[in-house]
């Protein structure tokens, strides 16, 4: 196993609790129980501790933990919840953090390793691809936001 799939040192609990948690956070239906306000789904990602990232003194740094697949959840998470605060640049950056991270969580992201994380390298592309496309050729909106959020 490379060392990046490793999340046990250190934050080991921290990152096997992230990863039960989002497993049960991004399914199907997350788009809309995100966006349904009486939904407590709604209000774990409203709360979810993120970093500024124009503010971040070393961008980038996070892929050198132990658990690229936790920071990578960590980023799509912070991005869902600048895009539920409507700031499409901020939830662009921590997409953008995905990519960086992904070279070093492929092997980690594999439908055959364990423990199994609830994104996929394909999740990561495809979900920055569609997000990209949308805030290049649309106005940015609170009406692209269900389009524009995480998609399973």
């Amino acid at each position: 196993m490379r060392v990046a799939c490793v999340c046990q040192s250190g934050m080991g609990l921290h990152w096997d609790l992230l990863r039960q948690t989002a497993s049960q956070a991004l399914t199907p239906d997350f788009s809309s129980r995100v966006l349904n306000m009486s939904d407590p789904l709604h209000h774990w990602i409203q709360e979810f501790p993120c970093i500024d990232l124009p503010s971040a003194r070393f961008r980038g740094m996070m892929a050198l933990s132990d658990c690229a697949p936790g920071v990578i959840l960590l980023h799509v998470l912070c991005a869902q919840k600048k895009l539920l605060q409507l700031q499409y640049q901020a939830a662009q950056e921590h997409l953008v953090e995905t990519l960086a991270v992904l070279p070093f969580a492929e092997e980690c992201l594999q439908p055959q390793a364990q423990p199994r994380w609830p994104i996929s390298t394909f999740d990561v592309h495809s979900n920055y691809v569609r997000f990209y496309r949308a805030i290049s050729y649309y106005f940015q909106t609170a009406e692209l936001i269900e389009d524009l959020l995480w998609q399973p």
